[in-house]
């Protein structure tokens, strides 16, 4: 899958979804994620969770780990998602938070 395409001279650079998607983890991993909402960076999660590993493979974190809770409930709620649309899908949810801030 192509996510953007770039002239350079007489060859074109394609990047690959996989590229866009490593350049968008990145961004997040190097960003100060206190900017970004609660409930963006749960979904990110899931998202990255279904697009790395696919489907969620582990038991529901148990009382008290509300943190851990959240995060599987995200991951269990993409469930079925193609890998490919997880990375498309997290590319763009990380360009719309940052044009946010």
């Amino acid at each position: 899958a192509v996510v953007s395409t770039q002239s350079t001279g007489t060859t074109h650079f394609i990047m690959s979804l996989l590229s866009q998607f490593e350049l968008s983890c990145k961004k997040v991993e190097q960003s100060d994620i206190t900017k970004f909402a609660v409930t963006d960076l749960v979904e990110l999660y899931g998202l990255y969770k279904q697009a790395t590993v696919g489907d969620c493979n582990t038991e529901r974190p148990k009382y008290p780990n509300f943190k851990g809770m959240t995060r599987w409930d995200s991951w269990k709620g993409k469930a079925g998602i193609k890998k490919d649309s997880a990375m498309e899908q997290y590319t763009n949810l990380v360009e719309t938070m940052f044009k946010a801030i």
